[in-house]
Formats: C-alpha cells, sequence, structure tokens
C-alpha cells in the first residue's frame, strides 16, 4: 500500500469513528473501509447471521463536522449483486476508492 493510500484509508478511518463511533481500525467487524473522492468515507461492516456486510456511509461537510449519510448506508442487502450494484452507485455519485473523480 502506497503513502497517499494509506492517508486515505486513514482519513476514511476518522470519519467512519467520528460519524458512527465505530473504530474502524481496531473493530473486528470492519470487513474495509475506503475514501471517495476527498469527503465521504464508506465502511463494510459484517452483521451476525447475515453473508452480505453492510454500508455505512460518512460525509465530511465544508464546516468540518462528519455526518451520516443515511440515505445512501444500506443494511437490508440480501446479495453480493446488490452490494456491487450500491458501491458501483456511490462511486459514480462521489467517485471511486483511488480518488477517481465522479463519473457525470
Amino acid at each position: 500500500m502506497g503513502i497517499r493510500q494509506a492517508q486515505r484509508v486513514r482519513t476514511a478511518h476518522r470519519f467512519i469513528k467520528a460519524a458512527f463511533g465505530i473504530d474502524a481500525a481496531r473493530d473486528p467487524r470492519v470487513c474495509r473501509v475506503e475514501l471517495l473522492g476527498d469527503c465521504v468515507a464508506v465502511a463494510r461492516v459484517r452483521v451476525p447471521g447475515c453473508t452480505v456486510p453492510r454500508l455505512v456511509v460518512a460525509r465530511r461537510q465544508s464546516t468540518g463536522r462528519v455526518i451520516r449519510l443515511r440515505r445512501e448506508s444500506r443494511a437490508d442487502l440480501a446479495t453480493l449483486g446488490e452490494l456491487v450494484s450500491c458501491l458501483e452507485h456511490l462511486y459514480a455519485r462521489f467517485g471511486g476508492p483511488n480518488g477517481e473523480p465522479p463519473r457525470a
């Protein structure tokens, strides 16, 4: 992992912790954390008894405050196909996990 990518993951960890209280670096339920664009963090969190992880999405506002994006967060995904579709929608709206710009 490069330095820039590690900084992006660390920023995403801070956003998720501020918005949801989940310590993504230490909590074993967290599968993956990504920073979309410059201000949106997505975390995949395992739920006991479910095969598909839940998505939690947080965004940093221009004032520096971090908020939950409840409309984009998903807990009711039934299949991995729905998870991939939801992630593609988030990537198109906010940008890719490697700093790519949003798709128009």
